[in-house]
């Protein structure tokens, strides 16, 4: 059902007074309210908060079995040194450097989040009989996270479940 359905749905055959509805002026009043609610809501959204996680690869995994490696890189004007590897950084702490770290010296990257600020039916990952699904938050209780069941959000059902293991959905998807 598209918007002027639902006016037509919602304003069809209704009289102000004892004239009828002049569709003309109606359609645009009926648009309007509709934007001042979506605006509403969207104001009352959290937003998101998390910082990133990057896992700089050791040695090893960079040069093969080595004993000992020194190297320097200069990437936009950040200086990446052997001092970096095997290491855990947070984007927090230095977001410049951070955010220039050389694709080949990543191991890994992950988003970490504060779920007490996520909105209602924000998209998540959870784990469920060992194998990762995408299911919408519902709210966050006592320290645990519970997520919406079966594929459902807060719209389509009022049973949720607690999570086990859950994560931000990766970049990308």
């Amino acid at each position: 059902m598209n918007i002027y359905d639902k006016f037509l749905e919602e304003f069809e055959g209704k009289k102000i007074g004892a004239k009828s509805i002049v569709m003309s002026n109606a359609f645009p009043l009926f648009l309007k309210e509709k934007t001042r609610k979506y605006y509403e809501l969207k104001a009352q959204q959290q937003e998101v908060q998390y910082d990133e996680e990057v896992v700089i690869k050791t040695a090893e995994e960079l040069f093969g079995k080595v004993a000992e490696v020194t190297f320097y890189i200069i990437e936009n004007d950040q200086h990446y040194s052997d001092f970096h590897l095997g290491k855990s950084f947070l984007r927090s702490t230095d977001k410049g450097w951070f955010d220039n770290i050389p694709k080949i010296l990543i191991k890994s990257r992950r988003k970490i989040a504060d779920p007490s600020t996520f909105p209602v039916d924000a998209h998540i990952q959870v784990k469920v009989d060992g194998m990762w699904k995408d299911r919408h938050f519902a709210k966050y209780e006592n320290g645990r996270l519970f997520y919406w069941i079966n594929d459902c959000t807060s719209k389509t059902t009022k049973y949720s479940d607690v999570a086990s293991e859950w994560s931000l959905p990766e970049e990308g998807k």
